[in-house]
């Protein structure tokens, strides 16, 4: 019979054309259910660059559900094994079959050279590739490869991690990815630090009983509790939330699973710039100058050793949280030489002591010898004029 609405709420959401490694029974299509009651699927078919697969006839998709096959079926019931092209332009298409087994064309979307490991998805209207694989859950966007060699639960490396300790191994592989000690303002450092966690896996973890622990000798500790990380997805854990605390000198951060195995761990630090992330990118920690709070990395090159880094380093906001390992904190608590000159103490210190009257006598006849010395001429006249006045007054009287 014909269904003039069979496949009007299903939507092919994500492929996976070339995974590393053996590709036959390892590529997939996901289907999604846009709707609040079961989707029919048995009068639909999906062409694949002009190949068909088919549904069972009672085959059905529930309410708001995600579906990621590896097969269908040939219009006889066969399984057949779903086979993606890796190179040129593939045309995916998804078929309503009419009562006179004609078709309409309910979805359909080109893709072209896939890369390996990534996945062609759906986000709203617009396809991206992505390196998130989220087979059976809503798609994640994520534009940086995942940590080199997360593939699998037992012995997977992450970023830092050592390996080793109680019970090492036997949890799903997380890693911390970013770090932002040094907020620029106006956020602030007892409010909005933030360590960010990355889960490589295809499924959810959730994080009951992980630690983090920063400070150089992991002097801070916080026990997560009742929250879980997506499959392919972030969680941001923030100073503001856990108390955690992280300087702008000399830190590091790890995560501890419920067994308290190291399972992540960051390279240390040094001389957080304000607005600054420590982050995991290309394969090694590094300064970046775009912080991507519970998303993808991104490397922007920072000045180093510049004035700039001193400069916001001591003008950072500390109120509210003790951190002496800060250079903000130290700069604090610095004194400064005193530069008033009115002060009594130095005006003692600089007071010339009173004359020893010797000192004053032979000054004051040397003053004298000199006066003598510089007007004798006019002394000797004077002394002439005198003789000659008194001679004259003689002469008279005689």
């Amino acid at each position: 019979a014909d269904d003039p609405t069979a496949c009007d709420t299903v939507k092919i959401t994500e492929l996976y054309p070339n995974p590393v490694g053996d590709e036959a029974g390892n590529e997939w299509i996901e289907f999604y259910n846009d709707s609040d009651l079961p989707a029919a699927l048995g009068h639909c078919e999906v062409s694949i660059a002009g190949t068909i697969y088919n549904f069972l006839p009672d085959d059905t998709i529930g309410p708001h559900e995600w579906r990621a096959l590896t097969s269908l079926y040939t219009s006889d019931g066969a399984d057949k094994t779903i086979s993606l092209r890796n190179t040129d332009e593939t045309q995916v298409t998804l078929l309503r079959i009419r009562g006179d087994n004609t078709t309409d064309t309910v979805q359909s979307f080109v893709y072209s050279n896939a890369p390996e490991d990534e996945s062609w998805a759906r986000f709203a209207s617009e396809w991206f590739w992505t390196y998130a694989l989220t087979p059976g859950e809503d798609n994640v966007l994520q534009n940086s490869p995942p940590v080199p060699d997360v593939t699998e639960f037992a012995g997977a490396a992450t970023p830092g991690a050592s390996g080793g300790g109680k019970g090492a191994g036997t949890s799903p592989p997380l890693s911390i990815t970013e770090l932002l000690p040094n907020p620029d303002a106006p956020q602030t450092d007892e409010n909005d630090e933030f360590i960010e966690l990355f889960n490589p896996n295809t499924e959810p973890v959730v994080l009951d009983g992980y630690k983090v622990q920063t400070g150089s000798n992991y002097t801070y500790s916080f026990t997560i509790d009742n929250q879980t990380i997506p499959a392919g997805g972030y969680i941001v854990l923030t100073s503001g939330g856990t108390g955690l605390t992280l300087a702008n000198t000399a830190g590091r951060a790890r995560l501890l699973d419920p067994s308290g195995a190291v399972i992540s761990e960051t390279d240390p630090y040094e001389d957080a710039g304000e607005g600054d992330a420590w982050a995991y990118i290309d394969g090694k920690w590094q300064w970046t100058s775009s912080p991507t709070e519970g998303s993808a990395n991104v490397l922007t090159a920072v000045l180093s050793g510049s004035s700039s880094v001193a400069k916001k380093t001591s003008t950072k906001t500390t109120t509210a949280k003790p951190k002496a390992t800060k250079a903000s904190a130290v700069k604090s608590t610095k004194t400064t030489k005193p530069t008033s000159t009115g002060s009594s103490q130095e005006n003692n210190s600089t007071k010339i002591p009173a004359l020893h009257p010797a000192v004053l006598v032979g000054a004051a006849v040397l003053a004298v010898v000199y006066a003598v010395y510089e007007y004798r001429q006019d002394a000797a006249n004077w002394i002439y004029k005198l003789k000659r006045n008194r001679a004259a007054r003689r002469a008279g009287r005689q």
